[in-house]
C-alpha cells in the first residue's frame, strides 16, 4: 500500500477519535446545560466574548415519526385509508416522493424524460471516491494504542523478537513524529527487497 495513504489514512483515524470524542463530550455538556436549565420558564442565551450559546425550550416535549418502510409493506387499499384521515380538514399523513436514480438515468439516456421532470431534478457531480472512518467503539481514545499500532504495521507478539529496542520505540513515536517513523519503515522496507 503507498506509504502516503497510510499515512493520512493514520491521522485521518485520530482525528476522527477526537472528533467523536469532542462530540461525546458535547453532548455531555449539553446534557448538563438542560439539566440545570430545567427550573426556566422560557428560552435564553449566554452571550460569550467568542460567541453566544443559545437554550431554547422545546414546544412539544413528544415527537412523532412515522415509520415509512412499515407503511410501504401495507397494501394498496389500507394505504389509502390512512391516507384519507384528517383532522379539523387537515390530512394526518403526507405523502413524499423521491426519485429513483437508477430508472431516472434509464429514462434519460433514452430521451423519454418528460421535460417537466427534467425541469424537477438537478444533477450533481460526485468525487470518484469517498473516504469513511470507522471507530471500534472499544478503541476510542486520546492517545493511539499499543495495539493499533501494531496492527497499522502489520507487527504481531510472534515478530517481537526480531524488532530491536530502538525500532520498538520508533512505532510508538508515531505520535509525536510520525513522519520520522514511516520514513525509517520505508527504508526498512526497501532494504528488505
Amino acid at each position: 500500500m503507498n506509504e502516503d495513504i497510510k499515512k493520512l489514512a493514520l491521522e485521518a483515524l485520530e482525528l476522527q477519535k477526537k472528533v467523536k470524542l469532542d462530540q461525546e463530550k458535547l453532548q455531555n455538556i449539553k446534557e448538563k446545560i438542560i439539566k440545570l436549565s430545567e427550573s426556566k420558564n422560557s428560552s435564553y442565551s449566554v452571550n460569550l466574548l467568542a460567541g453566544t450559546v443559545r437554550v431554547t425550550k422545546s414546544k412539544k416535549l413528544i415527537s412523532y415519526l412515522l415509520d415509512s418502510k412499515e407503511f410501504d409493506k401495507l397494501d394498496l387499499q389500507e394505504k389509502k385509508k390512512l391516507l384519507q384521515i384528517r383532522i379539523n380538514g387537515k390530512k394526518v399523513l403526507k405523502l413524499k416522493f423521491a426519485l429513483q436514480p437508477d430508472e431516472y438515468k434509464t429514462l434519460l439516456t433514452q430521451k423519454l424524460v418528460p421535460e417537466e421532470l427534467k425541469k424537477l431534478v438537478s444533477e450533481r457531480e460526485r468525487k470518484p471516491f469517498y473516504v469513511s472512518i470507522i471507530l471500534e467503539k472499544k478503541l476510542i481514545k486520546e492517545k493511539i494504542t499499543e495495539d493499533e499500532i501494531d496492527q497499522i504495521f502489520n507487527y504481531s507478539k510472534d515478530d517481537e523478537e526480531e524488532i530491536d529496542d530502538d525500532k520498538e520505540e520508533d512505532l510508538y513515536d508515531i505520535l509525536s513524529n510520525p513522519s520520522r517513523v514511516f520514513e525509517e519503515i520505508n527504508e526498512d522496507d526497501e532494504n528488505d527487497n
